[in-house]
């Protein structure tokens, strides 16, 4: 995993290169992007250079001068910045900028995500009983995802993500071994650090996911006890992500969006077919992507990792592989169009 994540950050350590998109400074905006054949490598990040390094300066700004960075008087006539859930005011990853200068500070933040989520997704299949191989198979799998790999120049999806594969490692874990400290560890820190990270929907995902796989633990291994301990350990996790939660929950409250619901983003299923090839349909940096939103819609998780996933049902079929594949067919019949959707 290690030598894996290596070669894809080598950029950075042999070359000095940064996981920052700036051409859009010079290419994206008016006049410059009136130009004929603009040179953007990438048309899906915009929002980097214009909302999340921005807010990261802000909050970080903030805490060096020993405020709480709550308010941002840069936008309008200034808004709420800690309730922005966006800026992940209280990740503590944020010590990363007082340890290094800013532009290696950010480049570690974001080389950093598919390393802990390989590390997470290894830790949780070797739990699980898996061998080294299949352990690691499903690690990289993980680790260069099309969801961890879309996102990654953001610095929060990817984070809010990561932590899934650490909670349910402690989940199993502690359900056969209450004794380990780590377990409940892994359990309440992935749940606060997920909703930390600065995307609330998709930690919403991961804490649902997490309650299911705790329902079927329970259930399957006649433990009522350990359940209840375990659902008290993903309660703590919110409980220490309570100061951002309620700070937005607040600012949504006050926010026109509030009374706006509209439903949209439904995956056609025509789309599925980038299941297998996630370029069918174009890519945003050949700007040849004519349908659908690559980014928002990306689950790509590599031909031969998903092969080797239905081969597995069909072959083995334990109670496990049945779990993750009924909990596959849910998040895919809530992004189709269903009537779960």
């Amino acid at each position: 995993i290690l030598v894996v994540w290596f070669i894809f950050a080598s950029p950075y350590f042999i070359k000095a290169q940064v996981p920052f998109p700036s051409d859009y400074l010079v290419s994206f905006f008016p006049p410059w992007s009136a130009s004929h054949g603009m040179p953007v490598k990438n048309n899906a990040m915009p929002d980097v250079i214009t909302q999340i390094y921005p807010w990261k300066t802000i909050t970080i700004d903030s805490w060096k001068l020993g405020q709480l960075p709550l308010w941002n008087p840069y936008s309008f006539a200034g808004t709420p910045h800690g309730a922005n859930y966006q800026t992940a005011v209280f990740t503590p990853f944020t010590v990363l900028f007082f340890l290094f200068n800013r532009i290696d500070a950010w480049s570690i933040l974001i080389l950093l995500q598919p390393l802990l989520a390989g590390i997470g997704m290894y830790v949780f299949l070797r739990t699980l009983g898996r061998t080294r191989s299949a352990s690691s198979m499903g690690s990289i799998a993980f680790m260069f995802c099309g969801f961890m790999t879309v996102w990654m120049a953001y610095g929060t999806l990817g984070y809010a993500a990561l932590w899934l594969p650490f909670i349910f490692a402690g989940i199993a874990g502690y359900m056969k071994k209450p004794g380990l400290w780590w377990h409940p560890a892994f359990v309440t820190l992935g749940t606060a650090m997920s909703f930390l990270s600065g995307h609330f929907q998709i930690s919403l995902y991961v804490f649902v996911a997490s309650l299911l796989f705790l329902v079927y633990e329970t259930v399957r291994l006649r433990a009522a006890s350990k359940g209840i301990h375990t659902g008290f350990f993903l309660l703590l996790g919110l409980g220490i992500a309570s100061p951002q939660l309620l700070l937005s929950y607040d600012a949504y409250g006050a926010s026109l969006r509030s009374a706006s619901f509209v439903k949209g983003e439904v995956i056609p299923w025509n789309y599925l077919i980038t299941l297998f090839s996630p370029d069918f349909f174009g890519n945003p940096v050949t700007r040849n992507d004519w349908f659908g939103h690559y980014a928002e819609w990306a689950g790509f998780v590599g031909v031969v990792p998903l092969l080797l996933a239905m081969y597995a049902l069909i072959r083995k079929k334990d109670a496990a592989a049945w779990f993750f594949a009924g909990l596959s067919l849910m998040t895919l019949a809530l992004a189709t169009p269903t009537p779960l959707n």
